[in-house]
């Protein structure tokens, strides 16, 4: 997965951030993303912003790093359109 997003330019600290997100899904899941259903991948989204408090931009990089994942890595094209974009407070 680096090495993907090496090539594609994308920041270190993106790189990171997507990988850290990915490997947080697995752990909650206990299996690949790709094995995740869409409502384990919303469940998930849900227990990081009701249980853990996670700020907007930290749902937005779990989101982001999902969406990347299932595009460019493992070609399920049909979990990234299922998966919602957080929605940003406005002040």
């Amino acid at each position: 997965m680096d090495n993907q997003m090496n090539l594609a330019s994308m920041a270190f600290a993106t790189r990171q951030n997507y990988i850290s997100s990915v490997k947080i899904l697995i752990e909650h899941c206990q299996k690949v993303p790709e094995q995740c259903s869409v409502n384990e991948i919303k469940k998930y989204l849900v227990y990081q912003k009701d249980v853990l408090n996670a700020a907007c931009s930290t749902l937005n990089i779990r989101v982001a790093s999902l969406k990347y994942y299932f595009r460019h890595i493992v070609n399920r094209l049909d979990l990234v359109v299922n998966i919602p974009n957080p929605r940003v407070p406005h002040l």
